[in-house]
């Protein structure tokens, strides 16, 4: 499952590390490569990812979601006329099961024509005082023709002992934008044998075309109310490495865009899916066989801009053929002035399959307050039902010169049965900015 990273070492300047492309933006679902509530609840403008060449949440997090401890780290990132560069290097203790591992991963990309631009990156994954190691070597090109066209693709292989041969990915994409019209096109391959260890890559030994076509109406006769309709269609399209179709995803959405900055977007998803493995949610594992089903959901938000607003999504249909689904989001912010801002969000799935029952439940509140300009606090409470678990996360940032922070950052995991502390963490952190 991919889980957004959260650390403030590896969001500084990560831009740098984003290799290639993701797919093409959908309009108001989509899921694959996302974590159970977001294919559940996929939200608007979910990108699906099926290859993230360096993830960051490989690094000192288990697979559980435990934290790893990590001895050390250096990363260096900038710009040299026409060239950036970007090294990171970290040293991962032991725990447990998991031996002490480095991880190494460096960046290179260069502007080349007016608007456009071609890189290397390279991976490296050793275990420590043992002959296993992954890695990954890849190039990606990005070009942009004006103001409408972009033309991107990637090729990467990958080294592991043991796996030779078959083990390349790639992709080519194309997209077309201009003020009514917006049509993008990918292919991607992922050979079976693809194993980065320090990326995220969902499925492997695939082949996949991924499509969308939109269109953006604004209409004179009612532009005091609305200020645009957009409907758009996607295709997503995957094949397994002997041609046998094992996904295929459509989805319709209208979309309306108003005035006073509300938006309201109502769509069908068909869904066919082929599973060879169990496919578990919560624990509940759904038989392997291919199904066919629709998803059908309303959502929508107010002026997110106005002092208090609000969103929310429902959702209905059948779930695997053999089951059936209802999803709920809630969400709202409420900015008492311009130091104070706060918002929350509840999903909820209640799932019936024929192999069981599945209720999840997902609540979140975050708290921001800016003291001054220069000095913030953040706060994050969260409730996750699958794995009975609240979470928090406080941050306190000073910034102490341009470009320069200190942060101060509490976390801690309570078990929401019983109380128990499951884990908690307090880091410090400073940066410093070295100009000429």
């Amino acid at each position: 499952m991919l889980f957004p990273e959260k650390r403030d070492f590896f969001l500084e300047n990560s831009g740098i590390f984003q290799f290639g492309t993701p797919n093409a933006s959908v309009g108001g679902s989509g899921g694959t490569g996302q974590s159970v509530f977001q294919i559940l609840n996929p939200r608007p403008n979910a990108v699906r990812n099926d290859l993230i060449e360096f993830f960051s949440r490989t690094i000192g997090i288990s697979d559980s979601g435990d934290a790893i401890p990590i001895l050390g780290g250096t990363r260096l990132t900038g710009q040299a006329g026409r060239y950036q560069v970007g090294i990171l290097n970290i040293q991962q203790r032991g725990f447990g099961s998991t031996q002490p591992t480095n991880f190494f991963v460096g960046r290179i990309r260069r502007n080349i024509l007016a608007n456009s631009d071609i890189g290397l990156m390279m991976t490296n994954k050793e275990v420590n005082n043992s002959p296993l190691y992954n890695r990954s070597i890849g190039a990606d090109a990005n070009f942009r023709f004006g103001q409408s066209v972009t033309l991107n693709s990637f090729v990467v292989k990958t080294m592991t002992p043991g796996r030779s041969g078959k083990d390349l990915a790639g992709r080519l994409a194309m997209q077309y934008q201009d003020k009514a019209w917006q049509f993008s096109g990918t292919y991607t391959v992922i050979q079976q044998n693809f194993n980065n260890e320090m990326g995220f890559t969902p499925r492997v030994g695939i082949r996949k075309f991924a499509g969308i076509a939109g269109y953006t109406w604004r209409p004179e006769k009612w532009h005091r109310v609305i200020r645009d309709f957009r409907p758009h269609w996607q295709l997503d399209y995957v094949l397994d490495s002997n041609g046998r179709l094992q996904t295929r995803y459509i989805d319709y959405h209208p979309s309306v865009h108003f005035q006073n900055g509300a938006m309201i977007e109502v769509g069908k998803n068909p869904t066919l899916e082929y599973l060879s493995q169990p496919f578990k949610i919560s624990g509940t594992a759904v038989t392997p066989r291919q199904y066919k089903f629709n998803d059908y959901f309303i959502l929508g938000n107010t002026d997110m801009s106005r002092r208090v607003s609000a969103n929310g999504r429902w959702s209905t249909g059948k779930f695997y053929s053999s089951g059936y689904k209802h999803s709920y989001l809630a969400g709202g912010a409420f900015r008492a002035n311009y130091k104070l801002s706060t918002s929350f969000q509840y999903t909820r799935n209640n799932i019936s399959l024929a192999e069981g029952q599945v209720k999840q439940n997902l609540l979140s509140a975050r708290v921001n307050y800016g003291f001054t300009t220069k000095m913030f606090l953040n706060a994050l409470i969260q409730y996750n039902s699958d794995n009975k678990q609240w979470s928090s996360n406080v941050r306190f940032n000073i910034i102490h010169r341009p470009l320069s922070d200190i942060f101060i950052v509490y976390n801690e995991r309570r078990d929401s049965i019983t109380g128990t502390l499951v884990d908690r963490a307090l880091i410090a952190k400073m940066t410093y900015m070295i100009s000429r």
